[in-house]
């Protein structure tokens, strides 16, 4: 049976179970901002989100850190750590690089106004890829590496006990933890956004494919961003380690509210691909009308 709440996909998510996506997704950090002014909509606060050009995105993505010359000096550090799987933490650090961004975004609130996200987002990106590797690794990984630091305890003690389901994008619970956030008594400054997404492969898959295969497609998936809280400027902004989601990029969040595909499941076929393909058949008809 297809699952059908956020809190069982999150659990396939968190498995890596490899299965058709079956709901709709979007490419952009939109859906995250509505969701969140619905939230405090009675508040009078403002969502910040990174947002995609064509000519560039939201600022140098932090995820692009460490470089491939820093890779081997990152990987050092992690396996003198004695890290069971260094590669595997490499290619997921969301979490420990959301936290840092996060951090970093508002300590940049205190010092002064919120600049302008591009330049926020790349100056913490370029002072980390300026680091020494050794250095930025212990910065990012220290903590997180220690298994009993995972999930919302790492971001703060005063979440002892909580799970990633806790603070899942699209849930009651979540919502309600926003809310207190943006109130003046509040002691929270940053918290994470757990956000479910799937990640598509480049073919149509079937059920043999994807059984045959280890590789970290045609799943969902959980991406952690940071939720910042400027009480004083009453903003939120959202901090998202690989910035804006790029259109036609095999990664899309999954839309809430939760709504099953109108077109079939698939491992390849996104929401951008559906649309490219709907303007494509608008544009056949025209000229075909056209034509006759």
């Amino acid at each position: 049976m297809m699952p059908n709440t956020l809190e069982e996909l999150l659990v396939d998510a968190l498995e890596r179970k490899r299965q058709k996506c079956s709901y709709e997704t979007t490419y952009s950090h939109e859906n995250i901002k509505v969701w969140l002014e619905s939230s405090i909509e009675m508040n009078n606060w403002k969502v910040f989100i990174p947002t995609y050009s064509n000519k560039r995105s939201c600022g140098r993505a932090i995820s692009q850190w460490p470089s491939k010359v820093q890779r081997s000096s990152v990987l050092r550090f992690l396996k003198s750590q004695n890290y069971n799987d260094p590669e595997d933490l490499l290619e997921g650090s969301c979490e420990p690089l959301a936290f840092y961004l996060s951090v970093s975004v508002q300590t940049a609130i205190q010092a002064r106004e919120l600049e302008e996200l591009n330049v926020v987002f790349d100056d913490v990106s370029s002072t980390l890829k300026k680091m020494k590797p050794l250095k930025a690794a212990e910065i990012v990984y220290q903590s997180y590496i220690n298994p009993h630091n995972r999930g919302p305890i790492f971001w703060s003690s005063t979440f002892q006990g909580l799970s990633c389901a806790d603070f899942l994008f699209g849930t009651e619970a979540m919502k309600t933890k926003v809310e207190n956030a943006t109130q003046e008594d509040s002691s929270i400054s940053y918290m994470p956004l757990y956000v479910l997404n799937y990640i598509f492969d480049k073919d149509e898959l079937n059920n043999a494919d994807m059984t045959n295969s280890t590789l970290e497609t045609a799943q969902y998936s959980c991406h952690a961003v940071g939720l910042i809280f400027d009480r004083k400027h009453r903003r939120i902004v959202v901090a998202d380690p690989n910035g804006a989601l790029v259109p036609g990029y095999n990664m899309e969040f999954l839309k809430v509210p939760l709504t099953e595909r109108s077109s079939p499941p698939s491992t390849k076929v996104s929401s951008f691909d559906l649309e490219i393909d709907a303007k494509r058949s608008r544009k056949k008809r025209k000229n075909d009308d056209f034509s006759n």
